[in-house]
């Protein structure tokens, strides 16, 4: 496989694909449609136009696919190449590398050496400076004057001590008086102590006076309280008694009056029954003469009841209802007359 590089358009006319060509596939295939299914000419028409694109298409692929395949050979010649060169110019680089280190370290290590001087001489000035002031009992942070210079240490160190001095001072001045205003508490503390005791006694005594009257008041309650109590028992025993005497009352009364409905309901019934039996009779007699007056009247009553039977009825939306009505009466009439 040839693996020298190819310029762009060298490779690219190697598709032999023109556009104008593919302009006219377009032209022509486009515009085919199926309007009927049973058109196999058409459908014939369709299918070689569809296989002719896809030789196309086939060949334009297997172009590409070799294509591709010579610039990745090509690109693994190119990384070997590389590597190979790089290979015998890194040992050189490195010894080069570690040489320029070796300066570089020597010169790191100096540095560190001269800063870790710097820094023990500042923690041990810090240190000095910290207790020097916590021998005044200064309140300042190391943050507070690890930067500052001597001159500037010196002026707050002075100033923290007269700081210092005053607030001893004023301690001392303050424990005098704390130790003046317990001796006058103390003083007051024993005189309210003997008024307390006084007063202790005045309560007692009051104390033992209120006991006495709330026994009395006790003893006199108690004795109220019992003769109320026998008061309500006897008042009580009287209201039961009279709730007994008109419960009894009250019973004897609603079995009277129980008695009296019972007789007044049986009368009831009775009289209703003879005057059902006296209705009864009355309408048996009434019947029969009806039937009586009634035989001469027959033929006519009969003759009536066709003649209603033969009335024309009116157009209406009623007419079944109206025959209906007229047959019932012809009925009714032809009723009376049997």
């Amino acid at each position: 496989m040839n693996t020298e590089p190819q310029s762009t358009s060298t490779a690219l006319a190697r598709f032999d694909i023109a556009d104008d060509v593919i302009a006219n596939m377009r032209g022509a295939y486009m515009a085919l449609r199926i309007t009927d299914i049973d058109d196999k000419p058409m459908l014939a028409t369709i299918r070689n136009a569809r296989l002719e694109v896809k030789s196309v298409r086939v060949r334009v692929e297997k172009v590409r696919v070799e294509l591709k395949a010579e610039a990745l050979e090509w690109g693994r010649t190119v990384d070997a190449e590389a590597k190979r060169i790089a290979g015998m110019l890194a040992p050189i680089e490195d010894h080069l590398s570690q040489q320029e280190n070796l300066v570089a370290e020597h010169k790191a290590r100096l540095l560190a050496e001269t800063e870790a001087a710097k820094l023990a001489a500042r923690r041990e000035t810090l240190d000095s400076r910290m207790a020097q002031l916590m021998a005044v009992s200064s309140r300042m942070m190391p943050s507070q004057v690890e930067w500052i210079s001597d001159a500037d240490f010196a002026s707050l160190l002075a100033r923290e001590t007269e700081t210092f001095r005053a607030d001893q001072y004023a301690e001392a001045a303050r424990q005098a008086t704390e130790a003046a205003q317990r001796a006058h508490q103390d003083a007051l503390a024993a005189a309210l102590s003997v008024e307390a005791e006084r007063l202790n006694a005045e309560r007692e005594a009051l104390a033992t006076l209120l006991r006495e009257a709330e026994a009395q008041a006790k003893a006199e309650i108690e004795a109220v309280a019992r003769a109320a109590a026998a008061e309500r028992a006897a008042f009580a025993e009287e209201m039961r008694q009279l709730q007994a005497r008109d419960a009894e009352a009250r019973a004897a009364r609603e079995a009277e009056i129980r008695k009296a409905e019972a007789a007044r309901k049986d009368a009831e019934l009775l009289a209703a029954a003879e005057r059902e039996k006296v209705a009864a009779e009355a309408r048996r007699v009434a019947e029969a003469k009806r039937r009586a007056d009634m035989l001469p009247h027959k033929e006519k009553l009969a003759a009536y009841a066709d003649a209603l039977v033969a009335i024309e009825i009116p157009g209406t939306p009623f007419d079944d209802e109206v025959r209906e009505i007229v047959r019932e009466a012809a009925a009714a009439v032809r009723w009376l007359g049997a």
